[in-house]
């Protein structure tokens, strides 16, 4: 008997097929029938590629509502194989702000990461913000000995970790890319704007899953428009954001139009505050006539919908009818980076007024 021959004869037994060649070694087909196998299961092979799974970095969320067809639409996507040849596969989830794109994505990956042998969330909502995703992506599979961002260039550690994507064999894992939301085409040079290809290894496999707020990147069967939360949808993401059965909720659903952002924070309010839906809606038309006053300060194109500013309007005041330190501190955070606020820089005026 070959040393091939102990792989091939379990063919018919794990239920996978695959092309028989003779001189290949015993090791290298046992590894072929592996990836077969944890191909047809929808589970990474084992092997040196492998990296825990890690929630850092990760926008999750307790009060998280899943989009069940949209959710299928990413797993069938990323499950299924060609046959034929090799290839990387890039899906992009895009629409506009406060759809739940990146809350959706990070359920994906989250529930999905058995599939790959490594998953790795890089903040896409600037050049900058990118490479240093990529960099710490980098620390953690670099070979360099002591490698980190502290320690190293990070162009170092980018280039060490699209050359560890690239590598022949390391063809299971999945990258997200989160928020590319700034236009390198556009007519106002921003010099933060990239052109994401430019950062994606040179190989001819992997997974890469993007969210964008940019309708042309979107791809020809393999893109995903996230829009608007039906009825029966919103009635769920405001009931579990309020953490409660909510009464009359059917009179306050049209004034939301179904974005999720929108209707998480009348949820959170809801819950809060104890207010009845006739008195949010009451308040809502108040508020929103006020801003209405102020609209050249409050421009509304970024989310395109008045109900996202008016619901933060809302809570914000909320905040600060309760605690105006609060409030401040809120205004301060407006200025910071959105993402890993320092602990210490709230803990170190402790005590201190702001």
């Amino acid at each position: 008997m070959w040393g091939e021959d102990l792989s091939y004869c379990l063919l018919g037994i794990m239920g996978v097929s695959m092309n028989v060649r003779y001189g290949d070694g015993a090791n290298k087909t046992r590894e072929r029938l592996l990836q077969k196998i944890a191909k047809l299961k929808g589970t990474a092979a084992p092997g040196e590629f492998s990296v825990p799974f890690s929630l850092h970095g990760m926008p999750t969320t307790e009060y998280f509502v899943p989009r069940k067809v949209e959710m299928q639409h990413l797993t069938e996507f990323f499950a299924s194989t060609s046959t034929r040849t090799a290839q990387q596969r890039v899906f992009v989830v895009f629409g506009t702000g406060g759809m739940g794109k990146t809350q959706l994505c990070a359920k994906f990956a989250e529930t999905s990461a058995e599939r790959f042998s490594a998953v790795f969330w890089l903040d896409g909502s600037s050049k900058d913000a990118l490479q240093r995703s990529m960099a710490s992506a980098g620390s953690r599979v670099s070979t360099r000995p002591n490698a980190s961002p502290a320690t190293m260039d990070v162009a170092q550690l980018v280039d060490d970790f699209r050359q560890w994507l690239s590598l022949s064999g390391n063809a299971h894992w999945l990258i997200v890319i989160d928020n590319i939301d700034r236009d390198w085409h556009g007519k106002t040079k921003d010099e933060q704007a990239y052109d994401y290809h430019e950062f994606l290894p040179h190989a001819h496999h992997g997974n890469i899953l993007i969210t964008t707020r940019l309708r042309r990147l979107q791809r020809p069967n393999a893109s995903l428009h996230l829009g608007t939360a039906d009825d029966e949808l919103a009635k769920e993401m405001v009931e579990t954001r309020a953490n409660k059965a909510v009464t009359n909720i059917d009179q306050l659903l049209p004034k939301l139009g179904g974005l999720p952002l929108a209707l998480a924070q009348a949820g959170a309010y809801l819950g809060t505050t104890g207010m009845s839906v006739a008195d949010y809606l009451e308040h809502y038309d108040a508020t929103w006539a006020e801003l209405m006053q102020k609209q050249d300060q409050f421009p509304l194109q970024e989310y395109g919908e008045r109900s996202v500013l008016t619901t933060w309007t809302m809570s914000y005041e909320q905040v600060k009818g309760v605690d105006p330190l609060a409030a401040q501190l809120l205004n301060l955070w407006a200025f910071l980076y959105h993402g890993d606020v320092w602990a210490e820089l709230v803990l170190t005026g402790q005590g201190d007024e702001v």
